[in-house]
């Protein structure tokens, strides 16, 4: 189980969320689903939504930018519910994310609260009559987070969670992507050898002449870069992640010679940061997944913090695959 310092958690805001929220994503998945989740988990926290009697209060925690807290709102809306919904992340959330106009609708019906982390949240005790978490929660320190849920839920409040299976898809997935981003940020220090090449080149004058020049004194760490990738294609031929880092790579290279040295060597910079960013998230996400001892463990943690009764099970979606936990609190 995670064993992330809330403190530290509090003060960095975990930037490498924060960027990835910033750019405007209602979920995890991105450009893949840009208009929120849809099938299964649509439909299990809409049941989770319905069950609640009008005048709710509901908490999403750890929300990234909002999208199962617009399934409360929506819930609330048809149904005529007048839900007060508030939702929380340890990073910082994006106010303006790029949704259809029904969703930007729902969730201004939100109150987001950036910058606070599952353990240490802003409200008074006994705030909520329902949690809501999906891909969030285990992020954090359970032994601090469990007795946190329970002090801001009302006596018989539940806390309902949609959490990552150490066997997922998603998780899979993420372990194979991590061992692309480790060859080539790590092993291969592609961004670093592509830096020195850039610096290489020098201030290029406009003259063929001095192109010429510069071309030459570059050509070994120009070779260099050649050779880590192909060895980096040659290693993953067919892999989607590795060919986004080949075309940055071939993007980045392209026309080097005619941008100022300091332009080059910010851009390459900036694509390192970017690739490291999503290590960090990937390999948070493989941290945080839960195996069956995980269960056991969260088990005793819900019971030491005052839950009285918890179920879990595992959570498939329409194709058969196992999607994660589904976490029942009470």
């Amino acid at each position: 189980m995670s064993g992330r310092d809330p403190v530290s958690m509090k003060t960095n805001g975990y930037s490498q969320w924060s960027s990835f929220w910033q750019q405007g994503f209602i979920t995890t998945f991105g450009r893949s689903k840009p208009d929120n989740y849809s099938g299964v988990i649509r439909a299990f926290w809409k049941e989770k939504f319905l069950e609640l009697p009008t005048g709710s209060r509901i908490l999403d925690v750890a929300t990234g930018n909002g999208a199962v807290a617009t399934f409360a709102a929506s819930v609330s809306t048809e149904k005529d519910r007048e839900f007060s919904i508030a939702a929380t992340d340890a990073a910082e959330i994006n106010p303006n994310v790029k949704i259809d106009d029904v969703t930007k609708s729902l969730r201004e019906q939100v109150i987001f609260h950036s910058n606070e982390p599952c353990e240490s949240q802003p409200f008074d005790d006994d705030s909520f009559d329902f949690i809501s978490s999906q891909f969030g929660f285990e992020y954090g320190d359970i032994d601090t987070t469990m007795p946190e849920m329970r002090r801001i839920l009302v006596p018989g409040g539940r806390f309902v969670a949609i959490s990552h299976h150490i066997d997922s898809r998603l998780v899979k997935a993420a372990k194979a992507e991590l061992e692309v981003y480790r060859h080539a940020l790590d092993e291969l220090n592609i961004f670093g050898t592509v830096r020195k090449y850039f610096g290489a080149l020098g201030e290029v004058g406009s003259s063929r002449k001095e192109l010429s020049k510069a071309l030459e004194r570059a050509a070994p760490l120009s070779l260099k870069v050649n050779d880590c990738m192909n060895t980096f294609r040659e290693e993953h031929p067919d892999d989607e992640c590795a060919g986004e880092i080949v075309a940055a790579v071939g993007y980045l290279a392209r026309g080097a010679a005619q941008t100022a040295k300091a332009e080059r060597l910010g851009a390459v910079d900036a694509a390192q940061v970017n690739y490291r960013m999503a290590q960090a998230r990937l390999k948070d996400m493989v941290d945080a997944a839960l195996n069956p001892q995980d269960i056991d463990t969260l088990t005793e943690r819900a019971k030491s913090a005052g839950f009285t009764s918890m179920t879990c099970l595992r959570l498939f979606v329409e194709d058969g695959s196992l999607a994660g936990w589904q976490i029942h609190m009470q």
